[in-house]
């Protein structure tokens, strides 16, 4: 998810200029490393839908505290899947309490497998800080909170297709299938993210690295 809104931001930035954006997704089959290539395109009108999220890259922030129950807007969901189609993408909304308790259950299962790998506790370990105590409590309360049917919305995106040609859109591939009123298996679509969404605290913006830093 980190690279795919890094991607984005890139778009964003060159659409800021007045320019076009040209991609072309895991360009080299030898390195799946490379997650993309942008290229600058012709010159074109920068849209108002894009300075909008130009202007949010500074504020984003990471929220680990459980949200208000108070459910969103429908307009602002028929938005949010409306932006997911626009990268070919489907946004499952999932609002009733059976598909939350699964989805909930599913996570907890994969947390436990995951944390049960060594290897991913070793790359955990090495970009993450050493006390993770507070972010475990905030989990466990969002998995209580999702099993309770508390939680405004929980939201799944699905592309059909290969799943590795839809990673940098939307994030690493999961395990299952999720809409608003079931979970399966499927051959067709391929999951790629589970995240939770609504109204929590404002804490501070997550510290960025200058551009020089992290760019050659």
């Amino acid at each position: 998810m980190s690279c795919g809104a890094a991607l984005l931001n890139l778009r964003l930035a060159l659409r800021h200029t007045s320019r076009a954006d040209v991609v072309k997704l895991l360009p080299d089959p030898h390195d799946p490393d490379v997650l993309a290539r942008v290229s600058v395109g012709a010159a074109t009108p920068s849209d108002p839908a894009d300075e909008a999220l130009f202007a949010g890259i500074p504020l984003r922030h990471t929220c680990r505290h459980p949200f208000a129950t108070r459910p969103l807007p429908q307009a602002l969901l028929d938005d949010l899947r409306s932006a997911a189609e626009s990268e070919d993408v489907e946004l499952c909304i999932l609002e009733d309490e059976e598909s939350r308790r699964r989805a909930a259950e599913f996570v907890a299962e994969g947390d436990v497998d995951q944390m049960g790998d060594p290897a991913f506790r070793a790359e955990l370990a090495a970009w993450t800080r050493p006390n993770r105590t507070r972010l475990r409590a905030a989990l466990a309360e969002l998995l209580a909170r999702s099993r309770a049917g508390s939680a405004p919305a929980s939201g799944g995106s699905l592309r059909p297709g290969s799943a590795s040609g839809s990673d940098a859109r939307s994030g690493s591939p999961l395990a299952f299938e999720f809409s608003s009123s079931s979970f399966s298996r499927s051959p067709r679509l391929h999951p790629q993210l589970m995240l939770r969404m609504g109204y929590g605290l404002a804490p501070r913006p997550t510290p960025r690295r200058p551009v020089r830093d992290v760019l050659r």
